[in-house]
């Protein structure tokens, strides 16, 4: 959709100056300890934080007066902090670092008390947004955030610590460490909870972990962190509201529900004309989007219609993205409307540089323009133009894989150490009671079998994430050996140009079923329509190497079509049965596939007349077959509900004599994707 990268940027600067600028609150409570001494003195200080929240004109003179009045250096330094607040409301960069550099060389050489930690830690958060916004140092700034945050959480002033925990997040975010982003969007929240603050401050933060998750491809997490957001749509201010309708709106695209992403985007689009008007950027970001979606939705009427009100907004504001944008549903349209010779016009006349535009953005145009180029009788450049996206597309999914991993096993690690933190303060509390009473020694005996049975379930646990792991890559793996995709892409771009017609087109399913190969092996479990749609594509290109009488037989139950089973399970055994049973029969060939649901239990039969197999010759312990058997036992060992079983044996004739192989999978109860 958007270029979203550059426009969550401009969120994460708009969040980052939204806290510093409140980043000692408006509020009395965000002192967490003072005595009746200190009482007028930060009464005044609060008084001053919400002038400068209020953009108040007399804020800057009650500070100038506060820091020339003020008893002591100390106190000064109180003052100057948040007149360097001010200026980076101000955007006036040349005065804020000399203030900053004062603060910090007078506090560093005092004793690190509560009041003084608070003043150097807000001054380090200042000295980090600083540097962040007007340098993008984004390394510096990260140093910065974690130090700003070690000195507040050693302060008087612990509540603004997640709002540093959100600017560190969004630091890793913009260095695509989406990883320790999460971590510390999830640290953020834990200080929410435990600080007691007010819950719209978690507003930011779901934004946050569900634009990750959506990153790294966990669209479940994504939505429920979009659904927790949602809740607070109300109390978000005005420019986080549009992001966040837009950004819903674009993860439904992204899922291909049209309709509910078109229906975010029409409330985006009513409420950007109620509070900026008809011609922002806004509201052409909007309206582009929606032409995307109603093009897909097949409604050409509108998709022109929203088209033609954006795109004079990029023209006029020099827009590249947006102008490229703009020329993709063209193109999109032009196809449904078989005008090829306007796209080609749009092609020869465009002169954007589309290397600089985000993938996802060519993503969008290459679906049109591999379609244009086999409507024009040019296969080889929508072979050529897949060949590059499936490039890219595999370097990300790899990317995004090992992230995946690696934000699996730090939450692993958050989780063990919260459980090692309980365990070391139980231990604390058994220890400080045990000479009490008889209950006090019965309750610290208790203690201790929980204690042995949790490092138990966190070496059980640990166990499981690693086979998890293992079974991951060694599937991603098996799947990029089995079938090596680039060297046959290269072989069947050199070879199209000299086939015929007939055999470019068994050249393109040959290649599509490479492409739908590696799509269906990124997921553990998909529906059982998709695995057999590859298994009928596989068992097509297959058939060369068969009998002409080669008879396929599929028996479907209706209904059933969207169960989920575990990825290439039924296109391992068909090809296993060609392969080992009836390659070379010199009989006719039969393989028939079986699926059928009684009541909760799902069965799956490949039956065929072949040679039967023998496991003295490995037939039936190949590397696909050890895939299935250990899918099997994870599902078997982390579901709750479901269970999976694997009978194999041969058919035999009246004579006893073998005449062929039945394999059957049996599914008891409904597999739950989000365990594995």
């Amino acid at each position: 959709m958007e270029n979203r990268y550059m426009k969550y940027v401009n969120y994460i600067i708009s969040v980052i100056c939204m806290t510093i600028i409140v980043a000692c609150g408006r509020h009395g409570g965000f002192y967490d300890e003072y005595n009746d001494t200190d009482s007028t003195r930060i009464k005044k200080l609060i008084a001053i934080d919400d002038s400068i929240y209020k953009s108040a004109p007399s804020a800057k003179a009650i500070i100038r007066k506060g820091m020339k009045q003020a008893k002591d250096s100390i106190e000064w330094c109180e003052y100057a902090v948040r007149m360097t607040k001010l200026y980076i409301k101000e955007n006036k960069s040349d005065s804020i670092i000399p203030y900053i550099n004062k603060i910090k060389a007078y506090i560093s050489q005092q004793p690190a008390t509560p009041r003084n930690n608070n003043i150097y830690g807000l001054a380090l958060e200042y000295e980090a947004g600083w540097r962040q916004l007007l340098y993008n140092d984004i390394k510096i700034a990260r140093i910065l955030h974690k130090k700003a945050y070690d000195k507040i959480m050693q302060s008087d002033n612990k509540s603004i610590a997640s709002d540093i925990m959100a600017n560190l997040a969004d630091c890793n975010y913009l260095c695509n460490d989406l990883p320790k982003a999460a971590s510390y969007y999830r640290r953020a929240l834990f200080l929410v909870d435990s600080l007691q603050l007010p819950k719209n401050k978690n507003l930011t933060l779901y934004m946050g972990l569900s634009r990750i998750y959506e990153s790294l491809g966990d669209l479940n997490e994504a939505l429920r962190f979009y659904k927790q957001t949602e809740k607070y749509l109300d109390q978000m201010p005005q420019n986080m509201q549009v992001f966040f309708l837009s950004s819903f709106g674009s993860y439904y695209y992204k899922t291909r529900d049209y309709k509910k992403s078109i229906q975010y985007f029409n409330r985006m689009e009513k409420y950007v004309r109620k509070t900026e008007g008809d011609d922002c950027l806004d509201m052409a970001l909007c309206r582009i989007n929606s032409a995307d979606v109603y093009l897909n939705l097949n409604n050409l009427d509108k998709a022109k219609e929203y088209l033609h009100l954006a795109e004079p907004v990029f023209k006029k504001n020099a827009i590249n993205i947006g102008i490229y944008y703009a020329n993709t549903i063209k193109i999109g349209i032009l196809l449904k409307e078989k005008k090829y010779a306007e796209i080609k016009e749009i092609l020869d006349n465009e002169h954007a540089d589309e290397d600089s535009m985000e993938f996802m953005m060519q993503k969008i145009r290459n679906t049109y323009l591999r379609d244009y180029y086999v409507a024009t009788g040019n296969p080889a450049a929508a072979l050529a133009n897949k060949i590059y996206e499936d490039e890219k597309n595999d370097s990300v999914a790899k990317s995004n894989s090992y992230m995946r991993a690696s934000e699996v096993i730090q939450r692993f690690s958050e989780d063990t150490l919260a459980l090692h933190h309980d365990i070391v303060m139980a231990e604390k509390e058994r220890k400080a009671s045990e000479a009490k009473t008889t209950i006090t020694i019965l309750t610290a005996s208790i203690l201790i079998l929980t204690l042995i049975f949790v490092l138990w379930w966190m070496y059980t646990r640990k166990k499981q994430v690693s086979a998890q792991m293992e079974r991951f890559i060694l599937r991603l793996e098996n799947t990029r050996n089995r079938i090596s995709p680039h060297f046959i892409f290269n072989v069947l771009n050199n070879r199209i140009y000299t086939a015929g017609q007939k055999e470019k087109d068994e050249l393109m399913s040959l290649a599509k079923l490479i492409r739908k190969s590696l799509d269906i092996s990124r997921d553990t479990f998909i529906t059982l329509n998709e695995e057999l749609d590859f298994v009928k594509n596989y068992i097509e290109v297959q058939s060369y190497i068969l009998r002409p009488d080669f008879k396929f037989t599929l028996n479907i139950q209706p209904g059933i079509e969207n169960i989920l089973i575990p990825s290439m399970s039924i296109q391992i055994l068909a090809e296993n049965a060609i392969k080992h049973g009836l390659k070379g029969l010199e009989r006719q060939q039969n393989l028939t596939i079986t699926v059928i649901k009684e009541n909760d239990i799902t069965t799956i039969t490949v039956e065929d007349n072949g040679r039967g197999f023998d496991s003295t010759k490995g037939s039936g312990n190949g590397l696909g077959m050890n895939i299935i058997r250990q899918t099997i036992a994870a599902v078997n060992k982390r579901s709750k509900k479901a269970k999976m079983d694997m009978d194999v044996h041969n058919i035999k004739d009246n004579e006893g004599n073998v005449s062929g192989c039945r394999i059957a999978i049996t599914i008891k109860g409904k597999i739950n994707p989000h365990r594995f």
